[in-house]
């Protein structure tokens, strides 16, 4: 258990920055569209977005 618990923040950022080459293609994405592609946890898509947000590194722009 020690082992998961140290390799998390790895997988974390790897994640992160996974959904951030997404990004960088230029497409508008939803959540969805970022747990399908990468396959991950639609919650666990929407935590890391929310963290990127508050980093600055992700603009989030809402429904017209």
């Amino acid at each position: 258990s020690c082992r998961t618990e140290r390799s998390l923040p790895t997988l974390t950022r790897k994640a992160k920055q996974e959904i951030l080459d997404l990004f960088r293609q230029g497409k508008p994405l939803f959540y969805l569209d970022i747990a399908q592609a990468l396959r991950l946890d639609l919650d666990i898509v929407v935590e890391l977005c929310e963290e990127l947000i508050a980093e600055g590194q992700v603009v989030e722009y809402g429904n017209p």
